[in-house]
């Protein structure tokens, strides 16, 4: 369950792809709200707060792990 498209930076400009044509070396925009289409990095942030639970309801045996703990 994902957004149909994205943001992404792919060479030097900002465009919108569809989720499904995201590529390594794209580089995400998430706001607000947003559901993550793709395993990524985040490069910065301010404020945020993720909610895992629906990928532990995809994949029970899922770890949250904490970088920070």
């Amino acid at each position: 369950m994902t957004q149909p498209e994205s943001l992404v930076l792919r060479d030097g400009k900002v465009v919108k792809v569809k989720t499904n044509d995201i590529v390594l070396g794209d580089i995400v925009y998430l706001e607000s709200g947003s559901i993550v289409p793709a395993d990524l990095r985040l490069i910065e942030t301010s404020d945020v707060k993720i909610n895992e639970t629906l990928s532990l309801l995809i994949d029970p045996k899922a770890s949250v792990h904490d970088d920070n703990a």
